[in-house]
């Protein structure tokens, strides 16, 4: 199917934007955000999330059983799956992300994402 290589294809755009792309891309809704250690991301589904500094840690659990964790450093994305297949967990499965320490990120809404013009991404 498209949807695996388009999200191959976003997160390699998302980890090549560099700082003054980011502040002009500022204009179409993206939001630099500082998240202190131990707090949440918000609107993971329906916001990815650049890592610009710091670290994320992504928690998956099936029931309450946790199944893995992943971390995500400067030019990570975290939660462009999500977003651009508009899909949830699986009914039983859940996952949470939080700053695992002092983390900036830059966050792109669904809404953000398709406001983008083609031209502004390369």
């Amino acid at each position: 199917t498209e949807a695996p290589a388009l999200c191959a294809a976003l997160r390699c755009i998302i980890a090549a934007v560099s700082r003054p792309i980011l502040d002009r891309w500022g204009r179409y809704g993206l939001a630099r955000r500082v998240v202190r250690a131990g707090r949440r991301l918000e609107n993971c589904g329906d916001t990815a999330y650049l890592v610009v500094s710091g670290r994320v840690r992504t928690v998956y659990a099936h029931g309450s059983r946790i199944m893995k964790a992943r971390d995500a450093t400067h030019g990570d994305s975290v939660g462009v799956t999500p977003l651009l297949l508009g899909s949830g967990p699986s009914v039983g499965s859940s996952s949470v992300s939080f700053a695992a320490r002092d983390a900036e990120v830059v966050a792109i809404s669904r809404d953000a994402l398709h406001a983008l013009p083609a031209s502004s991404v390369v």
